[in-house]
């Protein structure tokens, strides 16, 4: 991903990747395969609409812009596998590098949700292998805001509230899935954040799952699965 604010390929990112047990996903990327895809994220992530950059001869990939510094990119291969990624941080005006757990979890529930509604759109109920990767190597802050529906500040979603974080190396965690329902997002989120966690020291709250459910029913009711 390129940092607007240098240009430059960013050191800072996460990625997801999904990749379904069996081949049965395997099909050309023809122009129906493709709308498949885009109305999945158009549903999921909802405004604005994703842009198409140029086809590669097996990917075909959407781009989302929210912002200025909120660019997404999202990727299906002919074998049925979907990526994300995206910058993990922000930076201030002054040069602070800022990482917002809210919005790593919020982008992860709508990953897996776009991943069921594509999935299902194409009569898939199999399970797969998640992919995730988080690459932070220079310290950033966690400030103390909450966003996306999440009921406690980023700080607060760990044991001990945790003010800034840096994964040298990267956070790196697979997680076999059955067919992603909503419940299987909800084991999801936690499994892969613990381990975010404990890049940093901390476990999560007890109250971890509870604090994060109304984001992950505001995302889950866009694809049905509530």
């Amino acid at each position: 991903m390129i940092d607007p604010t240098t240009s430059a390929r960013s050191a800072h990112y996460y990625l997801f990747a999904c990749a379904p047990h069996d081949e049965s996903l395997s099909r050309p990327l023809d122009g129906g395969v493709e709308t498949q895809f885009r109305d999945s994220v158009v549903q999921t992530f909802g405004s604005p609409a994703p842009n198409r950059i140029p086809r590669k001869p097996r990917t075909t990939t959407f781009e989302r812009n929210e912002s200025t510094i909120k660019r997404q990119r999202l990727s299906l291969t002919e074998n049925g596998a979907l990526g994300f990624v995206t910058l993990a941080c922000a930076h201030t005006d002054d040069g602070l590098l800022l990482f917002f757990p809210t919005e790593f979890l919020y982008d992860l529930a709508c990953f897996l949700a776009c991943a069921s509604t594509f999935y299902g759109m194409a009569g898939y109920r199999g399970g797969g292998m998640l992919s995730v990767q988080i690459q932070v190597p220079t310290r950033a802050t966690i400030l103390e805001t909450g966003s996306r529906g999440i009921k406690v500040f980023g700080t607060r979603l760990f044991d001990q509230p945790l003010d800034a974080i840096e994964t040298n190396p990267a956070v790196s965690v697979s997680d076999d899935f059955n067919e992603i329902t909503g419940a299987e997002i909800r084991r999801i989120l936690p499994a892969i954040m613990h381990h975010v966690a404990r890049s940093a020291g901390r476990v999560l709250s007890c109250t971890f799952e509870a604090d994060v459910e109304p984001m992950v029913e505001i995302v889950l009711k866009r694809v049905g699965l509530v």
